[in-house]
């Protein structure tokens, strides 16, 4: 029996504010993201499954289906696909930032002038 069902994400070293644009670069629906966000804070398929409520069945063929979506064979397949798609997140914000700096010292100096 569950004691508690816990839907809040739990903690990984990816940053929480991050998953949502990994699961929209990667395609995820919600349970998928929910699943490899268990499985990134190191749950096993039974941890994963205790909690978000379902069965552990439930959650290896979610899995099953993440690795055909992903084109991957395994759990570090999916693993390097997810930081892969941080990683590129990160570059692009970076880069939005960088851009959003110029353009702001650009339009100071042109103020100036």
């Amino acid at each position: 029996m569950l004691n508690e069902i816990n839907h809040s994400p739990p903690r990984t070293a990816i940053p929480p504010d991050r998953w949502e644009k990994i699961a929209h670069s990667l395609k995820f629906s919600n349970r998928e993201l929910q699943i490899v966000q268990q499985l990134f804070a190191g749950g096993s398929e039974a941890d994963t499954g205790r909690a978000l409520g379902i069965s552990s069945h439930t959650v290896h063929t979610h899995l099953g289906r993440l690795y055909r979506k992903l084109n991957v064979h395994g759990c570090s397949g999916l693993f390097l696909r997810v930081f892969d798609a941080y990683v590129a997140d990160l570059n692009a914000s970076t880069t939005d930032d960088e851009s959003h700096n110029e353009t702001a010292l650009m339009s100071r100096d042109r103020a100036r002038h």
